[in-house]
């Protein structure tokens, strides 16, 4: 792991909140509590990063243009955030 996912680790150990923007999708997953997923500018999905993350191939759907119903997005309420 390289130095700045370490960062990014013990920060949110220590209960700070980030905002992320990333390419890898699969790591930012593993250690996101909760994701939105802006497609084109435009928030198209929001999900804890668990269920997106058990999901990736629906995520992906997503991206290669089918709405924002191809991912199941559980309420706000379902979020490890407060």
């Amino acid at each position: 792991m390289d130095s700045v996912w370490e960062h990014r680790i013990k920060l949110k150990d220590k209960g700070i909140a980030l905002l992320i923007v990333e390419q890898k999708a699969r790591a930012l997953l593993s250690i996101a509590d909760w994701v939105y997923v802006l497609v084109d500018g435009q928030n198209a999905v929001e999900a804890s990063g668990s269920t997106l993350l058990s999901d990736v191939g629906r995520l992906g759907k997503v991206f290669m243009g089918a709405d924002k119903s191809a991912v199941s997005v559980p309420t706000q309420t379902e979020s490890s955030i407060h």
